[in-house]
């Protein structure tokens, strides 16, 4: 209904997200994150490629047109680390239970049924 191509969940799954989350952040603060988020979210549920492996971060990395090298050297920077904590607590605060969520002024919406509701609010 969404147009989104078939998924195909990486082996293993779930898998650990920590360092891809880190690298979103920063490439969050360097003006790149809906590049980067698209690009992880089609290596892993396009490509079915785990992004618990560097690898794929790297291409993930690639493909949103950033030095692969340079984010996965980034998720180890402190500030970023402090960054992706605060991005949680936020989420946390407003009563963000899962993806996705979207906020509009005080409405939370979750889940893929609520989206057209969110975009109404946001109109």
């Amino acid at each position: 209904a969404y147009g989104i191509p078939a998924v195909h969940y990486p082996e293993p799954w779930p898998n650990d997200g920590l360092t891809v989350m880190r690298v979103a952040a920063w490439a969050h603060s360097a003006g790149a994150g809906r590049r980067f988020a698209r690009a992880a979210f089609e290596v892993q549920f396009g490509d079915g490629l785990a992004l618990s492996d560097e690898e794929n971060i790297e291409l993930a990395a690639h493909r949103a047109g950033l030095d692969p090298v340079y984010a996965l050297a980034a998720a180890q920077d402190p500030e970023v680390k402090v960054a992706l904590i605060e991005n949680t607590q936020a989420a946390i605060d407003v009563g963000a239970p899962g993806v996705p969520t979207i906020v509009v002024g005080d409405q939370v919406f979750w889940g893929d049924d609520r989206l057209h509701e969110a975009v109404a609010a946001a109109s």
